[in-house]
């Protein structure tokens, strides 16, 4: 990450106890820039809301207005915070807490031994499989209440997981041995919530590809 100007936004994902960043960048320009606002969506991204004095900051094509105008700005930016080589597939079966939203915990370099993935939003305390394959699902597979966005028949780990008081639970996938290209899939399915009236015994987050980098 490179700052720019004398004040920038910077956001961060961290784990629940603040203890691991998982993502991490500055927002802004050459100028001042600040955020007055944020939000998250049920699928994982983040939207800010801010001011910026940047004559030259970021935009996408076909922004409303992609200049400075006068001494400041507004800005509007929506982010989805995922890695290079980690993109999320598929949607979550929800619980009736909300979604489960999967992600990785670094980039997936080749030869990486601490590359993990982490599951959010899910119900408390429950038990679980962190499901790895060589292929995904174009329309999504039946798995009891949960849809698998992974093809069963090319799975290849079967991980045990136990979210923690906050839905919460890291686990490890060491992708030492495959070489720069390769492609995996990976999903968890977890038990409901008991208290959930709602929805099947077992609820997905969505599926993430990932490309060794």
């Amino acid at each position: 990450m490179t700052a720019n100007g004398n004040a920038e936004v910077i956001l961060l994902r961290v784990n629940p106890s603040a203890t691991k960043v998982y993502y991490a960048t500055y927002l802004g320009g050459a100028g001042d820039d600040g955020v007055e606002a944020l939000t998250t969506t049920d699928d994982g991204r983040l939207t800010v809301v801010g001011r910026t004095g940047s004559p030259n900051f970021p935009t996408t094509p076909g922004a409303f207005d992609t200049g400075a105008n006068s001494g400041g700005d507004a800005f509007i930016t929506t982010f989805r915070p995922f890695l290079q080589g980690v993109e999320p597939y598929g949607s979550s079966t929800e619980s009736c807490f909300g979604p489960l939203v999967a992600n990785a915990t670094e980039m997936p370099r080749a030869g990486a031994a601490t590359f993990g993935l982490y599951l959010s939003g899910a119900p408390a305390l429950s038990q679980g499989l962190c499901f790895v394959a060589t292929a995904p699902s174009s329309s999504g597979a039946a798995f009891g209440s949960a849809t698998l966005w992974i093809a069963p028949d090319s799975i290849v780990r079967r991980i045990p997981v136990t979210t923690d008081a906050l839905g919460f639970v890291e686990t490890p996938l060491p992708i030492g041995t495959l070489a720069a290209g390769a492609q995996l899939w990976a999903q968890f399915v977890i038990r409901n919530a008991q208290e959930c009236t709602s929805g099947g015994r077992l609820v997905a987050s969505n599926a993430v590809h990932i490309t060794v980098q």
